[in-house]
């Protein structure tokens, strides 16, 4: 198998996953699990949230049959359906389930020989703020204004969950445990690269400044998703951009020119960067470093192009440099809105 193809995780139905926990539900209650087995089993909880979800479900379910067959006569027993009967635990699995549920999975790790370690921790910004954090592991993220994260670091993967906002992630090479961003309902994947994923709502925009990352898209709702429904992994290559949305079904990568690359990253360094823009789409990224609501009162000015240099953390001294430079005034209100509008001969 390629690096590439190693690189790849496949997205997985709740089908497919309920399946793989009915047969680790059946190993335990076999008993005499190796250390083998507890470490692929740890391997396989620690690859995706929903893993453990399933196995908790399962356990429940399984617990609640025991219960109902108890009420059924010994003699009776034998008249019910073979199919049920395969799913039928024994009387120590339901007590190894019931422990199982109660407990997290985490617990049940103790008790074998070589424990999961987790590090989880949790990091935010205020708006017009942007901050570096770094991991133990050697990895950082850079977060943008406004912005949260979760992390969850184990022996086996290192998850961080996209809240709000915008991160540039520096991930240290490790095969042996991967770097998964999850953000609204699309997975980014890496082992050692560096991209930035942006979050709005549920739509997400990835870019990639090194190496190589694989996207792919979570499916909705709780029943299994048809196969025609199933999102392909999308691998995405250092210089090239990807929007993640609801209207596009498989989202394309682009490449993108160093020049512009600079300028989507420039506020790593706490600027603002426009090259002929419009002044709309500049008001929409500025709007994010501010408190306040910025309105464009004259359509004319909205199609107004705007290059320049605006200063991240300074909201009066942003919004200085934007009439002075554009030729706009900002008029403040009570219902913390600016008012841009095109400057008077008297201003």
């Amino acid at each position: 198998m390629s690096d590439k193809e190693s690189q790849v995780v496949s997205l997985r139905s709740e089908e497919i996953i309920d399946n793989e926990a009915a047969g680790w539900l059946t190993k335990l209650d076999r008993g005499n699990v190796s250390a083998g087995d507890r470490r692929a089993l740890k391997l396989w909880l620690s690859q995706a949230p929903e893993h453990a979800q399933a196995l908790d479900k399962l356990a429940a379910m399984w617990s609640e049959m025991d219960f109902l067959l108890n009420g059924i006569p010994e003699t009776n027993k034998r008249n019910v359906p073979n199919p049920f009967l395969l799913l039928m635990p024994s009387r120590k699995m339901t007590y190894a389930l019931s422990v199982f549920v109660i407990c997290t999975v985490s617990l049940f790790f103790w008790q074998g020989p070589e424990p999961v370690a987790t590090e989880t921790s949790f990091h935010s910004t205020r708006i017009g703020t942007h901050r570096l954090e770094q991991f133990s592991d050697g990895s950082s993220a850079h977060l943008n204004t406004n912005s949260i994260i979760e992390t969850e670091f184990s022996n086996f993967a290192r998850i961080v969950r996209l809240l709000r906002g915008e991160a540039l992630f520096d991930v240290t090479h490790d095969p042996d445990r991967p770097f998964i961003v999850y953000a609204g309902n699309s997975v980014v994947k890496a082992i050692g690269t560096k991209f930035v994923v942006r979050l709005d709502s549920e739509n997400i925009v990835l870019t990639v400044t090194d190496g190589q990352v694989q996207l792919s898209k979570r499916q909705k709702g709780d029943g299994p998703a048809p196969k025609s429904q199933e999102q392909e992994i999308i691998l995405v290559s250092k210089g090239e951009r990807v929007e993640v949305n609801d209207e596009v079904a498989t989202p394309k990568p682009e490449v993108i020119q160093n020049n512009d690359l600079e300028r989507q990253l420039s506020w790593v360094s706490g600027q603002l960067v426009f090259e002929n823009e419009r002044l709309e789409q500049v008001i929409e990224e500025v709007s994010r470093y501010v408190p306040d609501r910025i309105i464009i009162d004259d359509p004319e000015l909205l199609d107004t192009r705007i290059s320049g240099r605006l200063k991240i953390g300074d909201t009066d001294a942003l919004l200085e440099a934007i009439e002075v430079s554009f030729n706009v005034q900002a008029d403040h209100t009570g219902d913390r809105a600016i008012h841009l509008s095109p400057e008077t001969p008297d201003k």
